[in-house]
């Protein structure tokens, strides 16, 4: 199993800064998302929300529709941006909460992907981790059984192409990658978009797509 991937979101450490550059940006959409469900939420005209109102920001306006007012992760992020401890956050500690959150769930994501890649299609040569190209259909598929149950359907078509292929087989990190890119490109407003921004597809445009890190973070 990729070492690089598996435990890391264990590992996460939560960064207080928004110039930390592990923390993806946000897109033009999440901001304006972001600050006008924040204005939108703060009733009293504080400029701070209380946790409760958090959660349901991230739930409604940010369409993280599986977290729950009971999440310990998630509520232990939002005292760790409460930096006064007041129970409340304005919206620039939002805004880094956000980063924190998509940066985490980028590692998450990508764990469960090379979990399920490693129990069944990878092979172990020469210090790389390869797929079989013939296996990329199959994979794709039960990756979106597993990632986007109800979601639109990925082409793996699409995916093997920006994958690219040495001797009909498919290094594990490239169809990764391939896989996240073209889930963010098919299925936008959802969360796969933050594994493009933690590392720049360079295989795309020697595959020939034309799209480049700033223009995906823009786009979604």
């Amino acid at each position: 199993i990729n070492a690089e991937y598996m435990g890391m979101e264990e590992l996460w450490s939560n960064r207080m800064s928004d110039v930390d550059a592990e923390l993806p940006p946000l897109s033009v959409k999440e901001e304006t998302v972001l600050v006008e469900g924040f204005i939108a939420r703060d009733l009293e005209h504080s400029g701070k929300l209380p946790h409760a109102q958090v959660c349901k920001l991230f739930c409604v306006e940010l369409d993280e529709i599986y977290i729950a007012e009971d999440n310990m992760p998630f509520y232990q992020l939002f005292k760790q941006m409460d930096k006064d401890h007041d129970g409340y956050i304005n919206c620039d500690e939002c805004r880094l909460m956000l980063r924190n959150y998509l940066a985490a769930e980028g590692v998450r994501l990508k764990n469960e992907m090379i979990q399920i890649i490693s129990s069944n299609f990878c092979i172990q040569a020469g210090g790389r981790t390869d797929i079989e190209k013939t296996c990329i259909r199959q994979l794709v598929e039960i990756l979106d059984l597993k990632i986007a149950p109800q979601g639109i359907v990925s082409d793996p078509e699409v995916v093997a192409h920006y994958a690219g292929d040495t001797l009909g087989k498919t290094e594990e990190s490239d169809f990764v990658e391939a896989y996240m890119l073209h889930r963010c490109l098919i299925d936008p407003g959802h969360n796969y978009q933050c594994i493009v921004r933690k590392k720049p597809l360079s295989f795309l445009r020697m595959a020939g797509g034309n799209a480049n890190h700033s223009e995906l973070t823009d786009k979604n």
